[in-house]
């Protein structure tokens, strides 16, 4: 895993990432060992149908991760959901050295949807996912990627009108590059992201977020929570376009340091002089005595204050109720034994 881990020398706040020409090399091997192939894709409580696999994708494709997807992705699957308030779960599983699939997830339903996606290969298994959702959705995204080698995750969406909220919650116990790319027009998106990073794992987020048309909104918060001796690194740029007129770009990164390491670096760039609001700020958390002291004296023992601090941090940013409680109980049951420790 060290292997995959590169300094960089110009940047004071991101000290690691994973290297990209150590993941192609993988990939290479695999190639050379005859040992890449099509994974098996199963779903519950949606409807699946094949694909074709496309030639161009949304968003840029010219990363090193990207531009061997696109090489290698073996099939793509339509996954219609609908009918929320539900859940689907997605199982991809894969006995190969290397495996790229494309997944196309269509929202049809204004309603709360909780999207579960489990990568579940010993090898190093890449997976582009698109996002077409309904006006006014709330979407969870749930993406467990259990230990295996280095793996590639794509995240990419757009849209072209009214308002809409989601959340991501990427947990990994390996070595995962993550790339989300998303653009509106127009149009109002607000993200909160957790990434939780288990044991030795590196996981390492790159956003790039545009903003066009008149009176976009991209509002994209983050939570790094890094547990045992694992790294969680982001970084990315939210753009708000040449042209655009009264936009909102708010991109937020917190770290929570549960053992592990955590690095940050959001950016933001303004091409226009009709803006809004533009801000970002990147922040380590931690509860310290004073707070616990604090809350022990309103009647919490400790774990219940730890609780409390996290739940805090896992709803900042998020306005809907249901879709924030749903984000706390999922973060809580897996961060709670590390913070009873």
């Amino acid at each position: 895993m060290k292997s995959l881990l590169q300094v960089v020398g110009d940047s004071p706040t991101i000290k690691h990432y994973i290297n990209p020409y150590e993941y192609a090399r993988l990939v290479e091997e695999a190639s050379r060992a005859g040992s890449i192939g099509e994974p098996v894709v199963r779903v519950e409580g949606a409807r699946v149908v094949h694909s074709p696999i496309r030639d161009e994708y949304a968003g840029d494709c010219s990363s090193v991760y990207c531009l061997l997807h696109k090489k290698y992705e073996s099939a793509r699957y339509d996954i219609e959901v609908g009918g929320a308030p539900g859940k689907a779960v997605v199982e991809v599983n894969s006995g190969s050295l290397f495996s790229a699939v494309g997944l196309n997830l269509v929202v049809s339903s204004s309603g709360l949807y909780v999207l579960e996606l489990n990568l579940n290969s010993k090898g190093s298994l890449s997976l582009s996912l698109t996002v077409d959702a309904e006006p006014g959705s709330r979407l969870l995204l749930r993406v467990k990627a259990g230990e295996g080698l280095a793996s590639y995750l794509r995240l990419a969406s757009g849209l072209g009108c009214c308002a809409s909220e989601r959340a991501l919650l990427v947990e990994s116990s390996r070595v995962l590059k993550v790339e989300e790319l998303v653009s509106v027009d127009s149009a109002s998106l607000n993200e909160k992201a957790v990434v939780l990073a288990l044991g030795r794992s590196v996981v390492d987020v790159d956003v790039l977020g545009r903003a066009r048309g008149v009176g976009p909104a991209l509002h994209v918060r983050q939570l790094l929570v890094s547990l045992g001796e694992s790294t969680a690194a982001a970084r990315g740029t939210l753009v708000a376009e040449e042209g655009s007129k009264e936009g909102s770009l708010v991109y937020g990164i917190e770290a929570l340091q549960l053992g592990g390491l955590a690095f940050m670096q959001p950016r933001l760039e303004v091409r226009t002089n009709n803006v809004a609001e533009a801000r970002h700020y990147a922040r380590n958390v931690k509860l310290g005595t004073e707070q616990l002291f604090y809350l022990a004296s309103r009647g919490l023992d400790p774990r219940e204050a730890s609780m409390l601090f996290v739940r805090g941090l896992v709803k900042e940013g998020l306005s809907d109720a249901a879709l924030s409680n749903t984000l706390v109980e999922e973060v809580l049951r897996r961060v709670a034994p590390h913070l009873e420790a």
